[in-house]
């Protein structure tokens, strides 16, 4: 999926939350046992509709540096990057760094 329908699909998830949130507000509150059956059931309904939507993540681990690789290493330093460009297709994700940052683009000798 592209980075737009994901964020589409996290805010919409993020909506789901909302009115399960508020919709066990409203449980909390309701006494007549009808509308607590009503709310009840749109509680149900909506918790498998964000299950549907949001799968659960597996837990992400770091992957071990690669040997060879200085950048790999814990003590790379990390720069903020003040400007960029972001394309993306079906298939592939580019990124352009638009400021001066020194050693960008440059090879280690050997390499």
């Amino acid at each position: 999926p592209t980075v737009m329908a994901q964020a589409s699909r996290h805010n919409e998830v993020s909506e789901m939350r909302a009115d399960m949130a508020e919709l066990r507000h409203l449980l909390n509150q309701a006494t007549r046992p009808r509308v607590r059956t009503m709310l009840e059931n749109q509680v149900v309904s909506l918790e498998s509709k964000i299950a549907e939507s949001d799968p659960p993540h597996p837990e992400k681990s770091t992957p071990p540096p690669a040997a060879g690789n200085p950048l790999a290493s814990s003590t790379a330093d990390l720069v903020d990057i003040a400007s960029f460009t972001y394309d993306e297709t079906d298939t592939t994700v580019t990124i352009r760094v638009m400021s001066e940052m020194e050693g960008v683009g440059t090879l280690p000798s050997g390499s």
